[in-house]
């Protein structure tokens, strides 16, 4: 069973544990942002016509998560994270299915997508932390909130070190077990990525 099967199958056994977000009691203190998912929602808006530009892409991320910080109102903590260079067993993975399907040089494509990739991510990463400064100096809502971006220079994809980040948290000395976790993330195995944080308050929020 694949993980949008089991995902399909929990809802189907369990129905209670999905819920519209109108009907789910917020409050929650922590925050998780997968930024790659919301990229590309934003990048790719129902009804309109394609972002002709990197700023109208980025006014769109902000009016997104604008509308999740809305809905969601954390007391705490927004850890914004984005994907990073792949780990070398990944790429491996990657250069070796190129090489068996024949697509020509994997040096020279693998190397082009990732700078092309990584000079993207940086200026959004730049992007993002104007958007953080104008919203921390400026909005009520984001005031004494704890506010971190994993960007894309750290290594990993973005939803694994969310959840790594909590585990780090998870063993401190002065940590609050009954802390209430926000996930917004696309990707089909966040809620197995939730289950694997063991905590008892933690809510996966899907796509808007």
């Amino acid at each position: 069973m694949g993980i949008g099967g089991f995902f399909n199958w929990v809802s189907k056994k369990y129905p209670s544990v999905v819920l519209p977000a109108s009907k789910v009691n917020m409050g929650f203190d922590n925050l998780y942002l997968d930024m790659n998912g919301i990229i590309h929602i934003c990048s790719n808006p129902p009804n309109k016509p394609a972002l002709a530009t990197k700023s109208d892409l980025m006014a769109e991320i902000a009016k997104y998560i604008d509308r999740l910080m809305t809905i969601v109102k954390p007391r705490k903590l927004l850890f914004i994270s984005m994907d990073g260079r792949s780990p070398r067993a990944k790429n491996n993975k990657e250069r070796q299915e190129m090489l068996e399907k024949g697509l020509g040089s994997v040096q020279t494509r693998e190397s082009s997508n990732d700078i092309s990739y990584m000079f993207f991510m940086k200026g959004i990463s730049q992007e993002l932390c104007r958007y953080i400064d104008s919203r921390v100096s400026s909005s009520p809502s984001w005031k004494g909130l704890a506010v971190m971006l994993s960007d894309a220079e750290v290594p990993g994809e973005g939803e694994h070190k969310i959840v790594e980040y909590i585990r780090r948290q998870r063993v401190q000395a002065q940590y609050n077990a009954n802390m209430k976790h926000c996930l917004f993330s696309v990707d089909a195995d966040a809620i197995i990525l939730g289950l694997t944080t063991h905590e008892p308050m933690f809510t996966i929020l899907k796509q808007l």
